[in-house]
């Protein structure tokens, strides 16, 4: 009986545990989501006024806000020599000390005729600002 009751016990607090990581994986993924959807969405790479409007997924302290950005667009585009979209999958997630550690596994597509150019991986860090995830900081990996 005292074994019965205890599974039970375990199993309540596993769920309740759940649905607080499920909340905030969710919240993570759609920070994400609209990050890379933005990029996706944007038609010109030189536009500031378009790149700027990018800078509302980092957080205020964030170093590496015009750095990613330029990465993900510019620099991408540069390398593959034509405009580029994101196929992505969050494949991991992991707490870390106040800031949730998210690996983006990507591809890199043509914008024109939708094939796959380059695939790749990074790891972005976001922290709840105002009650939003917002990206910290990214470890990108070529």
């Amino acid at each position: 009986m005292k074994r019965l009751l205890l599974m039970f016990l375990i199993s309540i607090l596993m769920v309740g545990c759940s649905n607080v990581s499920t909340e905030v994986k969710n919240s993570s993924k759609q920070t994400i989501t609209s990050f890379f959807e933005a990029i996706n969405s944007m038609e010109d790479y030189s536009s500031e006024s378009e790149l700027n409007k990018l800078k509302v997924y980092f957080t205020n302290d964030s170093s590496i806000t015009d750095s990613l950005i330029e990465y993900l667009t510019t620099l991408e585009s540069d390398k593959q020599n034509e405009l580029v979209n994101y196929d992505f999958k969050i494949s991991e997630f992991k707490k870390l000390n106040g800031i949730y550690k998210v690996k983006v596994e990507y591809d890199v597509v043509s914008k024109e005729d939708k094939s796959i150019l380059n695939n790749s991986d990074m790891y972005i860090y976001l922290k709840d600002e105002d009650g939003k995830f917002k990206i910290e900081t990214a470890d990108c990996h070529d």
